[in-house]
């Protein structure tokens, strides 16, 4: 390399560096003013959650837990697997459903937070019977602002059974759960939640 290309080349990495840092202070940006939309509506880009997100964390009955863990949402929308080119999304009642054009939907219903922000939902899926399998999913959501790349993570706290078709209900205080369900032990399930994990309560 010749030298005197050297303080070209350097003015150019120094501007370069610049503008990825400006780049992702603006991203932060954008996903922090996301983030409070979602904390007070559960939308993003002017829409509720796409229930097909929330299915990510969903695992197969046979199974025991959840595989996906966390979905960056930002990178979600927009691309050609949320997109809804094989089913259409609908409100009805405070729930929001996804329907594939199979006939199998999944649904939820945002019932708020905690004061840890935590996010509790209530998701049902059902289709080609009668049966409609209930869970309460609790989720959160973070911001990393060492990646360059957008970034809006929602992440699965937990997943708790309600069963097909069985009455629940569904309380909090603080940052304390408490559910009313035939599944559980004297008919109660209570879950104190951290941060980024919820423990069950024995009595």
């Amino acid at each position: 390399m010749k030298l005197y290309l050297l303080p070209f080349l350097l003015v150019l990495l120094m501007f370069s560096n610049l503008s990825c840092s400006q780049n992702s202070s603006e991203d932060f940006q954008n996903s922090s003013e996301d983030l409070k939309i979602i904390h007070d509506k559960f939308e993003y880009k002017n829409k509720p959650i796409d229930p097909k997100l929330l299915q990510e964390f969903l695992p197969w009955l046979s199974d025991g837990g959840s595989i996906v863990t966390s979905v960056n949402i930002a990178v979600a929308y927009g691309t050609d697997e949320y997109s809804d080119y094989n089913g259409k999304i609908t409100e009805n009642n405070g729930a929001v459903r996804f329907t594939y054009d199979s006939g199998n939907y999944t649904e939820y219903e945002w019932l708020g937070t905690l004061d840890n922000d935590i996010h509790l939902l209530t998701i049902t899926q059902g289709g080609g019977g009668t049966g409609r399998f209930n869970d309460l999913m609790l989720v959160n959501f973070d911001i990393n602002p060492k990646k360059q790349d957008r970034n809006l993570n929602m992440n699965i706290v937990g997943l708790y059974p309600l069963g097909d078709r069985m009455k629940y209900e569904i309380t909090t205080y603080k940052n304390k759960i408490f559910v009313e369900n035939e599944l559980y032990k004297n008919n109660k399930l209570v879950l104190n939640c951290k941060k980024d994990y919820c423990f069950e309560v024995k009595k």
